[in-house]
């Protein structure tokens, strides 16, 4: 029960596809709701830190202020790291050339495989939207024609959707 002997947790988030890049430390204060005792241990024990990035690898744009700089470099290399449009050669370029980074066997293996989980959650994504697009469309009385040439799929991958998703193909 050595509460001094705690040590400061940060759990850091990365938020994409922001309208502008920031970065928020967010932390406890002590607000005694009840009762006489303080806590005398660290208050700032537990840490949140927020970034939040447009997906852009080159936006700078601006003047920096120098209290600023730091947190604008961690945007800039997220936004580097995590951008949908630029392919791993130009990445790792970028990388090395803008922020000193030594890209070895071991790390490209890594961005690689983040990077492809990223490109594969987006695409879970986009297709789960997809999705529900032909089944909205198709409850409102749209035939599976129209949303196929809409869509720019079959009407039998149209058809799948719907059945997959317990739709009734009654129109």
């Amino acid at each position: 029960m050595k509460f001094d002997n705690m040590v400061k947790v940060y759990s850091i988030w990365i938020v994409a596809n922001m309208e502008s890049n920031s970065v928020n430390h967010i932390h406890f204060v002590q607000d005694t709701l009840y009762g006489t005792y303080k806590w005398t241990g660290d208050t700032n024990v537990i840490n949140i830190v927020i970034a939040g990035i447009t997906g852009k690898p080159d936006e700078l744009g601006e003047e920096i202020d120098p209290a600023e700089a730091d947190s604008m470099e961690l945007c800039r290399m997220l936004n580097t790291l995590f951008a949908v449009k630029l392919d791993n050669r130009m990445r790792f370029q970028m990388l090395a050339d803008d922020f000193g980074i030594d890209i070895d066997k071991g790390l490209r293996e890594e961005v690689e495989a983040m990077c492809n989980l990223g490109q594969g959650l987006l695409e879970k994504g986009v297709n789960k939207a997809q999705e529900e697009a032909i089944i909205n469309f198709y409850k409102v009385g749209v035939n599976v024609t129209v949303i196929a040439q809409a869509m720019g799929k079959t009407e039998e991958e149209i058809e799948k959707v719907l059945t997959d998703h317990g739709v009734n193909l009654d129109h």
